[in-house]
């Protein structure tokens, strides 16, 4: 056979079996390519999850925290910077829990503050909204403070010399400040304070009650001129009487005599009344005290009313006692007891007229004992009553009867300092009853001192 028919016959074969081979080695290589896909896409993954995990952490981490859960930390598993991240993540969050530990701490004072406070405090926006109010403020206008927040002011306060402040404290730029009676009858003082923060953004409101400052200076003011009235007088009839002595009266025996017998009794007076100023002022200061010892009632109502049934006798009024059959022993300084009752049969007998009674009653009760001096004279007016106790205080029908009108208010202090009670049941034109209460003590006889004025 020649060599050229056997390359035609071998050729076909070889090339078959070249292209077999061809073909076994594609899909060789295409399924080694698909597995090192695979296998990339698979490395790809795990490198990115362990990449991402960190920021996942940190992320919800991040979402704890703004929901309230400050202090929150996350895993640190590298020293890249991921890891880096992830220990600046750790402490910011530990400084931000220790920031907003510091800032509940000061708000929790701050509210503290707010809320023991004696002035009024309103905060507001710089559109009139209430921002934040104290419960002083809600005490004076009458408004509780988790209702206030978010309403204007003056819908709050009713108020509108209160909101004409905060608007002119606005507008100047500067404190501003005013005297204002509030809907209940308190005596305030305003103050606007304005809130900036490169412009008016707001403006904070004090609340001052200057209700009893004011009525200790019109106390004061009335004391002086009731002082000054009381001496007025008789250093009056002092002087009048001198100046008749100097014109020559002083030659006149009989006369002089009954000059001088004037002056002495309106020194007695002015003395008199010096004496119970003293004492009164010694009763509210504190520096006078009690001498207790447990006596009986009874027996001091009987001295004084013997020691006055004379005045009585003169005035044409039957004065008698209606005493408890049990002697009631209580707690008492003897001698400034005998004057509150003698203070009030006084007063009793001077403003009863003749023909008329005054009774003295004492009644005890479970633990304590009531004194009742009950008279048929003028009576005292609904307006009068509620200032009887006061000092200097007269009623109209009693003006020109004399007296310092210290009695009633010296009596209050001492009965309340033995922790008692005071009070007055009166109609106009038909008599008074003054009464006052003691509590009641062991019988046996015991001795003390003690501040008048303290528990």
């Amino acid at each position: 056979m020649s060599r050229s028919i056997f390359w035609k016959i071998t050729a076909p074969i070889v090339l078959l079996v070249l292209l077999s081979m061809a073909a076994s080695l594609v899909v060789g290589i295409w399924w080694a390519a698909a597995l090192a896909t695979f296998l990339i896409v698979a490395a790809v993954g795990l490198i990115s999850r362990m990449i991402t995990r960190p920021v996942r952490q940190m992320t919800a981490a991040a979402l704890r925290i703004a929901s309230g859960e400050f202090g929150e930390q996350v895993r640190i598993q590298t020293h890249d910077q991921l890891g880096q991240l992830g220990r600046a993540f750790n402490e910011m969050s530990a400084n931000l829990k220790r920031t907003m530990a510091t800032l509940s701490g000061e708000k929790a004072k701050l509210v503290t503050v707010l809320d023991n406070i004696t002035s009024g405090i309103v905060m507001t926006d710089d559109q009139g909204n209430v921002v934040l109010a104290n419960g002083a403020a809600g005490r004076l206008y009458g408004f509780r403070e988790a209702e206030a927040t978010g309403r204007s002011l003056i819908e709050v306060v009713h108020d509108h010399e209160i909101e004409s402040l905060r608007r002119e404290c606005l507008t100047a730029g500067r404190t501003q400040s005013t005297q204002v009676e509030s809907a209940g009858g308190r005596f305030l003082r305003a103050i606007a304070v304005p809130l900036t923060a490169g412009r008016p953004v707001g403006a904070l409101i004090i609340l001052q009650d200057l209700t009893e400052l004011r009525s200790l200076q019109i106390m004061r003011r009335e004391f002086v001129g009731n002082v000054s009235h009381e001496l007025r007088t008789p250093l009056a009839a002092i002087r009048a009487i001198v100046e008749t002595l100097q014109n020559g009266a002083i030659d006149d025996k009989p006369v002089a005599v009954d000059f001088l017998s004037k002056v002495e009794t309106e020194v007695d007076g002015m003395t008199q009344m010096v004496n119970e100023l003293i004492e009164l002022s010694r009763v509210e200061t504190g520096k006078a005290t009690l001498d207790l010892r447990t006596g009986d009632l009874n027996q001091v109502v009987r001295e004084v009313v013997g020691r006055l049934s004379p005045q009585a006798e003169r005035a044409g009024v039957a004065l008698s006692v209606d005493l408890s059959h049990e002697s009631p022993f209580v707690a008492m300084d003897r001698d400034r007891i005998h004057q509150v009752v003698a203070n009030i049969v006084h007063n009793a007998i001077k403003f009863t007229p003749p023909g008329g009674k005054v009774t003295v009653y004492s009644r005890p009760e479970a633990d304590s004992v009531t004194v009742s001096v009950a008279d048929t004279g003028l009576g005292i007016s609904k307006q009068d009553l509620p200032h009887i106790f006061e000092r200097f205080f007269k009623a109209d029908r009693s003006r020109s009867s004399g007296g310092s009108g210290l009695g009633l208010a010296i009596a209050k202090h001492i009965v309340k300092a033995h922790h008692g009670s005071i009070w007055v049941q009166s109609e106009e034109g038909k008599g008074s009853t003054f009464s006052f209460r003691l509590p009641l003590e062991d019988r046996r006889e015991t001795g003390s001192n003690k501040d008048l004025t303290k528990p």
